[in-house]
Parts: structure tokens; C-alpha cells; sequence
């Protein structure tokens, strides 16, 4: 299994990407239709098989002041009026790389980040699992296919290229390969699946846009990087190897930086609602019930996207019984990006998470496998690919999964 982060289905062609063209070719491949959040909501839906409101984490931070483990830093509040927005930023930079750790590491959790929360507002939120989604349960009503394949004894590799070295993290896969095809040749011989995440066009796109010289580079690079990997691990384990290679959404470059600042420097932020302020979306909480037709209309009146509905959020997945998430959901039209955000340290000049009905969101799966049908050819959901990964294994689907295998014996 190999995600390839941030992979567009439109990027697939034989010029750029031969490998993955010639991979759709002899084998299966489908756009892949995404959910509405970011990264780890992604993964979190493609571990378990189910939608986030099922397994219930769909952003990284969630509104509880009840539990929050950063109100340590609420005397900080002043740092937010500081006029240089990149000193902002620097300073959570690093209070999240030192005393977060700390806290962390007091509290259970597996990280912790502050990100660009205003330090006003921050004893709101806590972080939304203490687990790291690769670890034991960290859903407890939801198994993640590496829980089941631990209580299977199946014996599985997960292999991070953003962890294989720090110096190559923010660098092209080029320069990951001789590290990457070490650690496949070290891969035991009774391993019965190998997951590799690569996320270096997720890193190139929102650093430099998809239509610049250097994302369309890297694509290039990508697909050899992803061929190399692939005949390693076939020299190791035979021609007969299932090869299922997808992505977890598309992209769209930022047309328009949307500032907010002005929100949260209102005196009604913390007071009267409280907003958090992700990349495509606002988050918002009426702390004031008074407030809340004004504080809605004011956020209308921007003009930069709209509300969900809750037809909407329930068409979409999300349709949580908590206000964990807020209480309303403003998303953004494709193009558009706020900055400064709560989350991202530069500015984004490409973003996912808009709507998943948008085509540029789209990503793709494709699959080899021997001794297999296809058993349909239409565009597939996150949802399938957990049924699929454990039908390739020879493994019971479980019946809540909200999917089905692209496959049949």
C-alpha cells in the first residue's frame, strides 16, 4: 500500500507520472472521492473504514475547556497584539517544540502543538486523541485495520518518509530514496503488508502552488520514487505482489488570502463566540445566544464561501451529536485561503479540503493484483479502501464498514 499524499486524479499521464500511467493500465484505477477535512480526519476515516462521525476526530483541536492542557499559556494573551505576525508565529513555533513536549509527556498525550492559536482563546481547546492513529485503539468503538491486524498476528510494516530524516523531511523524495529502498530491503520476509506514506507533494503544493516549476518537478520525481519502491519490495517478494497505490485528496491553488484578524481581535472573540480559524474553513461556537444571528451575519456577509447545512454536514459525514467541531461550519470556495490561520506556519499557496464535490479535491486509487476481478469501475469512496487493504489480505470485513471492497474472488 502506498499513499501517496495529495495526489490530483487529473495528475495521472504518461508524460509526467509513466509509471503510475503504465500501473492504470495493466490494473485497476478510479478517482477517488475524499472527505471534507484535512489529513488526519483522512486517515483516521481510511484506518477505520468509516465516516468521522463515527470514530468521532475530524480536526486536530476541539472545543473543551473542561480538559484543555493549554490554559498554561492563556497569560500569554498579549504576544497576539503583537504588530509582526511572523514574530506571532515564531513564538508558538517554539513553545511547541519545547514546553508542549513537556506537557505532553505529562499529560499522555502522543503530541501537542499550540499551532497559531491565539493564546486569548487557547484554554478552549484541547487536543482532539491523545493516541497517535497508528498506536493501540486509539478509537475505542472503531478498530483500525492495524488493530486488526494485530489481533490477527499479522505482521505489517508502516513505513513514514517524513520520519526517515529530518534533513530530507522538507526536501524532494529524491532525496529519500537511498534511505527509503534501505529500510524496504530490511522489511522481514513473512511481512504480509508494507503501508508507506509519502508526503512530499502535499509539502511541495501548499509551499509553491501546483501550477509552479517546482510542484511539477517533483511529480515527476515522485512517480520514479514510487516505482523504485514498488520493485524493491517485488525483488523481495515476487511479480505476484498486490500493489494498491492511492491518494488521500487533490488540491487547488490559493486564488485569494482571506485576513480575519479582525474577528479575533474583536472584543466580542471569547466573550460572545469563538471561532477556529482552519485553512478552507471556520469553526463557530456562540458563547452568546443573544449574539448569535449577528455574529452569523457578519460571517455571511464576507462572501468568501457559505454555511453547511445540516443536510449538508449529514450528506457529508458530519453530522456529530457534540459541538465538539463547532456549532456552525463556514467553508470557503475553492481558491480562497485564510491567512494567518490557527494551523499553518506559512502562507499556503495550495489547498485541499474544500468541498469533496469539487473535482480538483479528487484523488485516485489504483490497484494490481493478481488472481483478483474488479468487481466495479466507477469513482470510489475513502470508505472502500479499509475493505479493500484487508480483502487483498484474505480477511473478514467487518459489517459496520461503510464501504466495500473493489474487489471479488
Amino acid at each position: 500500500m502506498v499513499l501517496v499524499d495529495a495526489f490530483r486524479y487529473d495528475y495521472l499521464s504518461r508524460r509526467q507520472t509513466p509509471f503510475l500511467y503504465s500501473t492504470s493500465k495493466n490494473g485497476f484505477y478510479a478517482p477517488l472521492k475524499t472527505i471534507l477535512g484535512y489529513s488526519d480526519a483522512i486517515d483516521a476515516t481510511i484506518f477505520t473504514g468509516v465516516n468521522p462521525e463515527d470514530h468521532g476526530y475530524w480536526i486536530m483541536h476541539k472545543y473543551s475547556p473542561e480538559t484543555s492542557p493549554f490554559r498554561i499559556f492563556k497569560p500569554l494573551a498579549f504576544i497576539d497584539y503583537f504588530p509582526s505576525n511572523f514574530i506571532v508565529r515564531g513564538v508558538k513555533f517554539m513553545l511547541s517544540a519545547t514546553i508542549c513536549k513537556i506537557i505532553a509527556k505529562a499529560h499522555g498525550y502522543s503530541q501537542l502543538s499550540t499551532h497559531n492559536i491565539p493564546f486569548s482563546v487557547i484554554s478552549f481547546f484541547d487536543w482532539t486523541s491523545k493516541k497517535s492513529l497508528l498506536g493501540s485503539r486509539p478509537f475505542s468503538d472503531f478498530p483500525t485495520i492495524f488493530d486488526i491486524l494485530r489481533e490477527k498476528g499479522i505482521k505489517y510494516s508502516y513505513i513514514d518518509a517524513a520520519k526517515l530524516s529530518l534533513r530530507t523531511r522538507f526536501s524532494s523524495s529524491v532525496r529519500v530514496r537511498e534511505k527509503l529502498a534501505k529500510v524496504l530491503s530490511q522489511i522481514e520476509p513473512d511481512t504480509q503488508l508494507t503501508f508507506i506514506y509519502l508526503h512530499h507533494l502535499d509539502h511541495f503544493a501548499h509551499r509553491y502552488g501546483i501550477t509552479s516549476s517546482r510542484f511539477q518537478a517533483e511529480l515527476q520525481h515522485m512517480d520514479r520514487t514510487i516505482e523504485l519502491a514498488v520493485n524493491e519490495l517485488k525483488q523481495k517478494f515476487g511479480e505476484e505482489l498486490s500493489v494498491m497505490i492511492f491518494s488521500d485528496h487533490g488540491m487547488a491553488d490559493t486564488n485569494k488570502f482571506v485576513d480575519l484578524r479582525k474577528f479575533t481581535r474583536d472584543k466580542g472573540f471569547g466573550k460572545d463566540y469563538l471561532l477556529f480559524l482552519d485553512s478552507t474553513m471556520i469553526h463557530v461556537w456562540y458563547l452568546n445566544q443573544k449574539k448569535k444571528e449577528e455574529i452569523r451575519g457578519r460571517i455571511e456577509d464576507l462572501g468568501y464561501g457559505a454555511f453547511l447545512s445540516e443536510v449538508e454536514r449529514k450528506e457529508l459525514g458530519l453530522s456529530f451529536e457534540n459541538r465538539d467541531y463547532g456549532d456552525d461550519i463556514y467553508l470557503l470556495t475553492t481558491g480562497y485561503s485564510i491567512f494567518p490561520n490557527f494551523m499553518s506556519w506559512l502562507k499556503p499557496y495550495a489547498m485541499h479540503a474544500y468541498h469533496p464535490d469539487d473535482g480538483t479535491q479528487l484523488g485516485i486509487a489504483l490497484l494490481q493484483s493478481s488472481g483478483l476481478k474488479i468487481q466495479r469501475n466507477e469513482p470510489i469512496q475513502l470508505v472502500d479502501l479499509a475493505p479493500t487493504m484487508l480483502d487483498i489480505l484474505g480477511l473478514a470485513i467487518p459489517s459496520y464498514y461503510k464501504g466495500k471492497s473493489l474487489l471479488r474472488h
